[in-house]
């Protein structure tokens, strides 16, 4: 059994949204039932696209076995590994399974289980090494493009030294999962998650000798931030706590004032794609979630930093022809009720949020705690920058009649295109650009990252001018290398610049 080397920090990684896998005891299989009414097994549901049931049209690569055996179709054969510029072109369109949109969906309250189903967060690392196990190889040897998630992060760290936490083993290296689709209430009433993390803080801290220094990316800097701010307003904790414990905190890729990519997704019938699938019929799934306000932009007085007063634009005639005239801007809350939002995402934002003293407003509100400095010594703030990077879109309104009721959908509107100004418009939505988009946080015309807008990725720097914070801030931009293959918001765990500025924090160390 390995046994750490005791001049390592011990570390502690936090996942972002859609991080890690989630499993299900399965009552039925997602492709044929079985023989018998009850099935013991545990069976991935994300991520495994076997979700699906047959895809709505033939797969556009000839391969005749796939076409005639529809249950064979993997992610790999579905592209998952190709970039997006490649197969924009030729996506398939995925309609869901019912069981497995029943497995993901949360029920009423945005925590417990739809129908009570048994689904929950698998534990340690293959969490989050890689989100889709029938992938292989890791390395796609025709597009170069890394299918790993923390995989990669970790294996350098192990052989810095680092013992994973594991199998019985007391490491000092632990990867922490949640369950991503529930809120910070709900990963305190349903899961205990922030006690079990304090726990586990302290365990590291008294067995390895050394304070404890937490990686999170993107929607896990969301959890550390509401993490710290749950131990700095425990009495018996506080500050102190927080200072004794922990010697750095790393956030990458951090959504710190929320990125406008989350309204499209919650308010529009837009597919998300995935590699060549282009997965239908989400948003339900996705607006039953109560931890997607988390991610929402945060307006009011930090809107600035985000270059926009409006993160959407809406039409109602759809006859009228697509030009930039013909859209009205509405809020982050029009836009979520036009797209039915209103019993679920606004509904949580209230009851979540709202109505929580560590976090307060976000929807069309000032974004209350999450626009503070997390009460750390150290923070340090990697992020990749230059990738255009969607900071609004337009939408078409029209009425459809869905179970006999006239109801709103939105779309975006795909046709619209436009060059001018301080942002590109392409089919229909809203893009920051390197060299062209002027950045007030900073002065620069850097874009974000591929999902999270720069003025966001960066409002750390806000955090830096101010001289009464007692925090230490580390910032840590960089171009990537080849955008064109690593965009930068995941895969800035991939690439030699995001996992050799993390070893530089922890030991100074570099790596070819």
């Amino acid at each position: 059994m390995a046994t750490p080397n005791q001049e390592l920090y011990p570390v502690i990684l936090i996942h972002g949204i859609s991080g890690s896998r989630l499993i299900s005891k399965q009552t039925v299989f997602p492709i044929q039932p079985p023989p018998i009414s009850k099935v013991e097994e545990e069976h991935p549901i994300w991520l495994n696209l076997l979700m699906s049931t047959v895809p709505a049209r033939p797969i556009p690569n000839d391969d005749a076995e796939i076409n005639s055996n529809p249950e064979k179709v993997t992610l790999k054969t579905l592209g998952w590994n190709l970039p997006d510029a490649t197969i924009s072109s030729r996506t398939v369109p995925i309609t869901p399974a019912p069981w497995w949109k029943t497995q993901m969906t949360l029920g009423v309250d945005g925590i417990t289980a739809f129908n009570d189903e048994d689904n929950h967060p698998v534990e340690g690392f293959k969490a989050i090494e890689r989100i889709a196990p029938d992938i292989e190889p890791d390395f796609d040897p025709e597009t170069g493009k890394d299918n790993r998630y923390f995989a990669a992060l970790i294996e350098k760290l192990v052989e810095q030294g680092y013992v994973k936490n594991e199998n019985n083993n007391q490491g000092n290296l632990v990867a922490f999962p949640y369950d991503w689709r529930v809120s910070p209430k709900g990963l305190n009433e349903k899961y205990d998650y922030f006690n079990k993390l304090k726990n586990e803080i302290q365990k590291q801290r008294e067995y390895n000798q050394k304070r404890v220094v937490i990686i999170a990316h993107s929607m896990g800097n969301r959890v550390t931030q509401y993490f710290l701010q749950w131990v700095k307003n425990k009495k018996e904790l506080g500050e102190e706590w927080i200072h004794e414990n922990i010697e750095r905190y790393i956030a990458v890729s951090p959504p710190w004032l929320g990125g406008p990519l989350a309204i499209r997704f919650l308010g529009s019938d837009d597919p998300i794609v995935l590699g060549k699938a282009a997965i239908k019929d989400l948003k339900s799934v996705i607006q039953s979630y109560s931890s997607v306000p988390w991610l929402l932009p945060i307006t009011k007085a930090p809107q600035a930093f985000l270059n926009t007063e409006h993160f959407a634009f809406v039409k109602e005639n759809s006859k009228a022809p697509s030009t930039i005239n013909n859209f009205q801007p509405k809020t982050i809350q029009d836009i979520l009720t036009d797209g039915g939002a209103e019993q679920t995402t606004l509904k949580y934002q209230q009851e979540h949020y709202q109505n929580d003293n560590l976090i307060r407003s976000i929807v069309d509100g000032d974004g209350g705690k999450l626009v503070e400095c997390p009460p750390v010594q150290k923070l340090d703030v990697i992020y990749a920058y230059g990738t255009p990077t969607h900071v609004g879109a337009y939408y078409i309104s029209s009425l459809e009649e869905i179970d006999g009721e006239q109801t709103k959908s939105l779309r975006v509107a795909a046709d619209l295109n436009d060059t001018g100004g301080n942002f590109l418009v392409k089919e229909g939505i809203r893009f920051e650009i390197e060299g062209t988009t002027t950045q007030l946080i900073d002065g620069s015309t850097h874009s974000g990252d591929g999902i999270v807008p720069y003025g966001s990725l960066t409002y750390h720097k806000h955090w830096q001018k101010n001289k009464s914070l007692k925090t230490e801030i580390g910032d840590h931009g960089f171009q990537l290398s080849d955008a064109a293959t690593y965009p930068g918001h995941e895969e800035i765990l991939k690439v030699n610049e995001g996992i050799n500025k993390i070893l530089e924090l922890l030991r100074n160390v570099h790596f070819d």
